[in-house]
């Protein structure tokens, strides 16, 4: 996967208040997930991946919050930044199923590392993360996902100073 130290927004952004990053990686479905925890089953239903990060704000006073308060401020999303699509097909999703459970992560700020993370710490896989999160929107009455999922690797605080993450 590519550094997304090149990735430029398309747009000004407003900055965020009390920024953290969250690296991802960004699913884009083909059709319905099955219901399975087998990764490679789960890869059959992704067009493609990207790398991407999230930048999350908060506007309550050291990141203290209830959760009515995080639906208040509208889920602290601030803006998703996509690096370049993988598509899979054509793949090998028993390899690439097994990569994306493996990959590491490390966020550094200049030449300090500020945080890792890791593709099993999102249940296992970013692949199974998706199934359970599709699974609870099913079980509270939502439909299903369709389209675009993400599944989220690690939080730091950015602290407004110029950073890169390495896969």
């Amino acid at each position: 996967m590519a550094a997304l130290s090149k990735v430029k927004p398309t747009r000004p952004c407003i900055p965020p208040v009390q920024p953290r990053i969250e690296p991802e990686i960004v699913f884009k479905l083909c059709r319905s997930l099955p219901k399975t925890d087998h990764p490679a089953k789960i890869l059959q239903s992704v067009e493609w991946f990207a790398p991407g990060f999230e930048i999350v704000q908060c506007h309550f006073p050291d990141w203290k919050f209830s959760a009515a308060d995080c639906i208040a401020d509208f889920g602290l999303h601030g803006l998703l930044v996509l690096g370049s699509p993988v598509h899979v097909a054509g793949l090998s999703c028993t390899a690439l199923a097994s990569e994306l459970s493996q990959f590491a992560v490390v966020l550094s700020c200049g030449s300090t590392i500020v945080g890792r993370g890791s593709g099993s710490r999102v249940l296992g896989s970013p692949l199974i993360a998706l199934v359970h999160l599709n699974r609870e929107l099913e079980r509270s009455g939502d439909r299903p996902l369709a389209g675009v999922g993400a599944g989220c690797q690690h939080a730091h605080r950015h602290g407004g100073h110029r950073g890169n993450w390495d896969i």
